[in-house]
């Protein structure tokens, strides 16, 4: 596999990671079962909200990668290219940093 397609396939990885596990905090939260203290449920929803944010990121920079403008990925959100870009692409670029390192340390939790 070609070194950007490995890159692009190790960043779907983890924001599937990061949608399973955002997945679950809000099950968790809602489930009526069990009885936790609501500022624990606040701290799920938060840790929630920033898997979220995360698969945000990582959802722009597959995208930009692809081929898609900020212009593109703007027009989603009504925001202008400039306020899009200062938004999302530090996020953006972190995050599909991080997926790298990330897709290694499951290799090794695997192996």
């Amino acid at each position: 596999m070609p070194a950007i397609e490995e890159e692009l396939h190790k960043a779907l990885i983890a924001r599937a990671a990061d949608l399973l596990s955002a997945a679950a905090t809000c099950l968790s939260v809602a489930d009526l079962e069990m009885d936790t203290h609501p500022s624990f449920q606040l701290v799920r929803i938060r840790q929630a909200i920033l898997e979220l944010e995360s698969a945000e990121a990582l959802t722009a920079a597959l995208l930009v990668r692809c081929g898609a403008s900020w212009d593109t990925l703007s027009v989603q959100f009504e925001l202008s290219r400039q306020a899009m870009h200062r938004r999302l692409a530090a996020r953006a670029e972190r995050a599909y940093n991080d997926a790298q390192t990330y897709a290694e340390l499951r290799r090794v939790d695997d192996g």
